[in-house]
């Protein structure tokens, strides 16, 4: 069966980078061996990360090298801390109005938790605000999206929602561009054959690993199922579940959004495609709470530009997830109820401007060719 993880296995700050380090010295050094550094007094769960390191990325042996891997630790965290400050004042001084929005979104919980963890989601989440803010060549920001796509794989959804854009808006260069990287992408997944490589996956990668008792700091269809009704549900049904759920919503809002559609040009309308994509995705299956900190851009572009009830979901998505500090359960479970349906909605409701601005693009082309 699968692998199941509670909050109780990391037990020490940069867990999920330890893991990733090992796992590029593993192709070199096969025996290989690191005690857990930054360990908490109280872990006696996880003592030392020893090879083979089960985590997959199709250019994992590409990247193999040796290091010390506690000089690594320090040095990888450092440069990510700058690059990340950078971003939090860009913003800072771009937007003076809201200011307390910037300064709570880089204090709030799943940040907090991303950073502890020092999971490769915080290297997602910088490269890929860094390609918003700084408006990098197009050939440059979509070669930035494979490569983190490669190293994490659900990055790569970004990347379609660029291709899908770029193919309304017939853009050939465009659409080239991607059809380059996704090809270069399709052929080191396939050419991989590795234990963990995405041919060896099971039908289930990605459904029923985290147990219930970290249902609190976790987000996702099945996990969240799982929560409300106390019982798992399969892979294939979730899928199902969210897909009717989404075509239900996209039929009845298909008339009106509910977003503000000036928030394209806010931030650029291809990469709204691209978060859309990637955050539907990022809700089908089991996360820890830490990857929603991947979307704190998104979420700040989406609370600048629309309503105060939609600025109510967005501050209720991604500040009750997770919900540890919660001391009493009933309270506990109405605030994760609260959250999620929060969640959802602005998943859901992304995919209803993508709709109608993907209407209003066609409608546009062929008025054109009249």
């Amino acid at each position: 069966g699968n692998a199941t993880l509670s909050f109780e296995e990391f037990g020490a700050r940069f867990y999920d980078l330890q893991w990733n380090l090992v796992s590029l010295i593993c192709e070199k050094k096969p025996n290989y061996s690191s005690p857990i550094y930054f360990s908490d007094p109280s872990n006696t769960f996880v003592t030392s990360r020893s090879c083979p390191s089960d985590l997959y990325s199709p250019i994992y042996e590409y990247l193999s090298f040796t290091f010390n891997v506690r000089f690594a630790y320090i040095l990888v965290m450092g440069v990510l801390f700058i690059i990340l400050s950078l971003i939090y004042f860009k913003l800072i001084n771009k937007d003076s109005e809201n200011k307390y929005l910037i300064v709570f979104l880089f204090l709030c919980p799943p940040l907090n938790f991303l950073i502890y963890q020092g999971n490769l989601d915080l290297l997602c989440l910088i490269a890929i605000s860094s390609i918003v803010i700084w408006k990098l060549p197009y050939f440059w920001k979509v070669a930035l999206v494979t490569f983190v796509g490669l190293l994490e794989l659900h990055p790569l959804a970004f990347l379609v929602g660029l291709f899908f854009h770029s193919v309304l808006k017939q853009d050939l260069k465009k659409i080239l561009t991607n059809v380059f990287f996704m090809s270069i992408s399709i052929f080191l997944i396939y050419v991989d054959n590795s234990e963990w490589s995405v041919r060896n996956w099971k039908s289930s990668v990605g459904f029923g690993y985290i147990q219930s008792s970290s249902y609190n700091m976790s987000f996702g269809v099945s996990s969240d199922y799982s929560l409300i009704f106390g019982n798992r549900i399969g892979s294939i049904n979730a899928i199902i579940l969210y897909i009717f759920f989404s075509l239900i919503i996209l039929y009845l809002t298909r008339k009106e959004s509910i977003l503000n559609n000036k928030m394209i040009g806010t931030i650029h309308q291809e990469d709204y495609f691209g978060f859309t994509f990637w955050f539907w995705v990022i809700l089908l299956y089991e996360n820890f709470s830490y990857r929603l900190a991947m979307f704190t851009l998104f979420f700040y572009f989406i609370y600048i530009t629309n309503t105060k009830k939609i600025k109510i979901l967005v501050v209720m998505s991604i500040f009750l997830t997770p919900t540890s500090l919660v001391e009493f359960s009933l309270l506990e479970y109405t605030v994760l109820i609260i959250g999620k349906i929060s969640l959802y909605s602005i998943g859901l409701l992304s995919l209803n401007l993508i709709y109608l601005e993907a209407r209003k693009i066609l409608k546009k082309r062929n008025k054109s060719k009249i």
